[in-house]
């Protein structure tokens, strides 16, 4: 089918059979008012566009098949969730995650985009508190992560941003803000660099073959590490 749409029916949204797919469609959308999936036992799918509301149970969502877009299915935008985490994976061989709406925790979980292949980001990624985890895992020139947008937590939460086999990406004039917790960006082999907040917390940079780079230019005097 094109388009599939799972409403609000009951309290939330389970797997009940284990690691077989629940949904083959091209979009999807996902409403609960408790939950979507869960930890360790994720809503298995293959689908195109997904775009999911997980309410205080979180999102837990995996693609196991061709490249996944956090988007726009109807009327749903992105994947949010009031409590609980949302992890959102791509295990299909070496394919593509792009978040092109806003993912939001408004709670203190945590948030997971994980890919088997690269990550971009073209829109915000936030946490109230929790980790918010980013990692590519192709190889090198299909395992990047560009950042086009904004990650941000607070208080104590963590920005863990890592390309296993390839470089990391901010785009010009792009934050990750966290206030006490820590920044890692890891890359296997380059990081262009824009700008890193933790100013009551630690920031490291590894570029493990490859350098680290200004991403805003040799003209631009604004601090990359804050």
């Amino acid at each position: 089918e094109n388009d599939c749409t799972l409403p609000r029916c009951g309290n939330n949204i389970q797997d009940a059979n284990g690691a077989t797919n629940k949904v083959d469609a091209l979009n999807l959308a996902l409403m609960a008012a408790t939950g979507i999936g869960s930890t360790g036992d994720a809503i298995d799918v293959t689908v195109t566009t997904v775009a999911a509301s997980g309410g205080t149970g979180g999102v837990y969502v995996t693609d196991t098949a061709g490249g996944l877009t956090v988007g726009t299915v109807g009327a749903l935008n992105g994947a949010t969730a009031t409590g609980g985490n949302i992890e959102i994976r791509n295990t299909g061989v070496d394919t593509a995650l792009t978040i092109a709406q806003a993912v939001s925790n408004s709670s203190a979980g945590d948030v997971t985009l994980q890919s088997s292949g690269s990550v971009t980001l073209n829109a915000d990624v936030t946490s109230s508190g929790g980790n918010i985890a980013v990692e590519a895992t192709g190889v090198a020139a299909t395992g990047f992560v560009n950042q086009n947008n904004r990650i941000e937590t607070t208080g104590a939460g963590n920005i863990d941003v890592e390309s296993q086999n390839g470089a990391i990406d901010m785009s010009a004039n792009t934050t990750s803000e966290t206030i006490r917790g820590a920044i890692e960006y890891t890359a296997g082999t380059s990081v262009d660099l824009s700008r890193l907040e933790a100013p009551l917390g630690f920031v490291g940079v590894d570029a493990n073959n490859g350098a680290v780079t200004d991403a805003d230019g040799a003209g631009d005097n604004r601090e990359n590490v804050f």
